[in-house]
């Protein structure tokens, strides 16, 4: 048998089948071949980054906290409503309008009340 026999019996072969199945298998066969290559893009990637998690300790990453600095409340000087600094309205005051506060009953004595969006107040 040589190549030219294999090839019309290949063809004779085909022919047979319909072609909606050749198109799904066309397509399947493409798919596995793409996730197979970002597999390794991934993997010979991820072998080659610097990346790499270094712990810092809980005193070291307590420390660099503005209210282990600062105080525990925070509101602005524009502003009626006192928040923790980890809440998302905090995190829109200006470093230059905080006004820090220690206890809560010290914001509400300045006249501050507790943002509603505040978890934890």
């Amino acid at each position: 048998m040589n190549i030219a026999e294999i090839g019309r019996q290949s063809k004779a072969m085909l022919s047979r089948v319909p072609t909606d199945t050749l198109y799904l298998a066309l397509v399947i066969l493409v798919a596995i071949a793409s996730f197979q290559l970002g597999m390794l893009h991934e993997r010979d990637f991820a072998s080659e980054t610097d990346f790499y998690i270094e712990d810092l300790g809980a005193a070291t990453v307590t420390a660099s906290l503005p209210e282990a600095r600062e105080g525990v409340y925070v509101g602005s000087v524009n502003g009626t409503k006192y928040h923790l600094p980890s809440c998302p309205g905090a995190r829109t005051i200006s470093e230059g309008n905080k006004i820090w506060f220690s206890t809560k009953t010290e914001a509400e004595g300045a006249g501050y009340t507790p943002a509603a969006n505040c978890e934890g107040i």
